[in-house]
C-alpha cells in the first residue's frame, strides 16, 4: 500500500492519499469548518475504504476531477476529488501506476 498525507497551508496533515494498486485509490479530508479534527487512524480507514470500493484510473478522470462509470454496477455516478487533494491524487496515480507493475 502506497500513501501520502495531504499537507494544509500551514503544512499540518489535513488528508491522506492511499493507493491499493493501479487502480484501487482513495482519499480522505477534514472537514474543518464542520468541526471535524484529524485523526491518522480515521483518515486512514476511509481512504482505504473508497479505494477498496471504487476503481479509479486515469481512463475515466476527467479534466474537472469527475470520474464516471466506476461503480462495480457501471451506474452513471461521479466522485468530485476536493481541490485541496486533486495534485495529491493525480500524483498518487503516477505512482502507483510505475509501483505495481500488475
Amino acid at each position: 500500500m502506497l500513501f501520502k498525507y495531504v499537507r494544509g497551508k500551514n503544512n499540518q496533515r489535513v488528508g491522506v492519499v492511499v493507493a491499493l494498486s493501479r487502480h484501487q485509490l482513495g482519499w480522505s479530508k477534514c472537514n474543518f469548518k464542520m468541526g471535524d479534527k484529524f485523526d491518522q487512524k480515521r483518515c486512514m480507514d476511509i481512504a482505504i475504504e473508497r479505494a477498496k470500493r471504487e476503481k479509479y484510473s486515469l481512463t475515466n478522470l476527467n479534466s474537472d476531477f469527475t470520474f464516471g462509470n466506476i461503480s462495480d454496477d457501471h451506474n452513471n455516478h461521479y466522485v468530485i476529488i476536493p481541490f485541496s487533494v486533486r495534485e495529491d491524487y493525480e500524483n498518487m496515480v503516477h505512482r502507483a501506476k510505475n509501483y505495481f507493475k500488475n
